[in-house]
């Protein structure tokens, strides 16, 4: 129970709002070779809406909308 209260007072919750500007996490297949100087999120998108609590619908910056969703875990906010 402590533990659990000390946990919740201090972790801060990530939400997004339409139209923030947010980076998602790379797909890497196990084909694909990842070093440490490569690249770990593609940037920028734009939040079109809500899905679930933590998930999302994102869209590029000229307004086509991405195929799936994602969840918050993936997407980091862009600061522009």
């Amino acid at each position: 129970m402590r533990a659990t209260k000390f946990y919740n007072s201090r972790v801060k919750h990530e939400h997004f709002l339409p139209r923030d500007y947010v980076m998602r996490k790379l797909e890497v297949s196990q084909s694909q070779s990842v070093g440490k100087q490569s690249p770990k999120w593609k940037e920028p998108y734009r939040i079109k809406k809500k899905v679930a609590p933590s998930t999302y619908t994102l869209e590029t910056l000229d307004g086509k909308t991405i195929p799936r969703s994602w969840n918050i875990s993936n997407l980091r906010k862009f600061y522009r």
